[in-house]
């Protein structure tokens, strides 16, 4: 099935003060139909989300970590865009030579993205910058493979984050540690792909404004077989929190280890369309749960 892109909706089910909130995804590609019917499931999901605090000042440094997860939870809706080179191939793992040419929109617009995520009373929204076959959308100095040498040539992220901020809504970010075009990949790691990595975090958490949080993905995951020593899990955390301290980390294979407990991720993380799922009665731990919009 041909779709524009994958959208994703989010809700965080915790259990520290705000009770237990179910989770609600979907995948169409028909915006319309699905934010009417996201729209529905939030109104019968609970009332609407209370304005998030404001940012933490320069001078009051940065926020604990608990209140981080606690504003994180409060936020319950979100929308999660998987827009990339996979979008033109229609497949989740494309052929990672696959060319740039390939990435030619029509009629992008994240403004329209804003808008539906501002009516279906979302919070916040996340973007895929790079999928697992390497593929950059933002202007980033570290490779050619990237929205920049398309016929395109146009920054999605800046868009993405402008149109998004204009409608008052939460910016996160997306981005996968395998990638298969630059050949980072299980028992070929190198020095230099370790500096790639770090490249490119750091122009997406030096250019973009505030991100609430960053999703990694394709690191230590029985099927990227890339570890948290292949690439440095301490070196990738402190960098991230030394260029943004209030932005959370988020390994999206986080849900392979114990439920109750936290492990190599600030925020507990269940992909259900990989069959991830709470267990019943568990409130206690932090988590965010998503599911593509046409499998629900």
């Amino acid at each position: 099935m041909h779709y524009i892109f994958n959208c994703f909706l989010n809700t965080c089910r915790y259990g520290y003060q705000r009770g237990f909130y179910p989770c609600i995804l979907m995948r169409s590609t028909s915006l319309l139909r699905a934010f009417s019917l996201a729209w529905l499931l939030l109104r019968l999901a609970g009332p609407t989300v209370a304005a998030a605090q404001p940012a933490a000042t320069a001078a009051s440094g940065p926020r604990p970590l608990g209140q981080l997860q606690q504003q994180f939870v409060d936020l319950r809706f979100g929308m999660f865009i998987h827009f990339n080179i996979p979008t033109y191939l229609n497949q989740d793992w494309p052929d990672p030579d696959a060319s740039p040419a390939l990435f030619n929109p029509k009629k992008l617009d994240a403004n329209q993205w804003a808008k539906a995520a501002k009516l279906a009373n979302m919070t916040y929204g996340c973007l895929t910058t790079k999928h697992h076959s390497g593929f950059c959308i933002w202007d980033t100095k570290s490779t050619d493979y990237s929205v920049m040498h398309s016929p395109y040539k146009q920054d999605v992220v800046r868009q993405f984050t402008d149109s998004f901020r204009d409608k008052g809504l939460k910016v996160m970010l997306y981005y996968s540690i395998l990638d298969t075009h630059h050949k980072l990949r299980p028992n070929q790691i190198t020095p230099a792909h370790i500096a790639m990595v770090k490249q490119q975090l750091t122009e997406l958490l030096t250019n973009y404004g505030k991100i609430e949080a960053l999703i990694i993905d394709g690191w230590n995951a029985p099927w990227s077989r890339i570890s948290y020593d292949d690439v440095p899990f301490a070196d990738i955390y402190t960098l991230v929190k030394s260029l943004q301290p209030d932005c959370l980390v988020m390994d999206l294979n986080g849900a392979k280890y114990l439920a109750e407990g936290l492990y190599y991720t600030d925020i507990k993380t269940y992909e259900m369309g990989a069959s991830q799922r709470l267990a019943p009665g568990s409130k206690r731990i932090p988590s965010l749960a998503c599911l593509p919009l046409n499998s629900a």
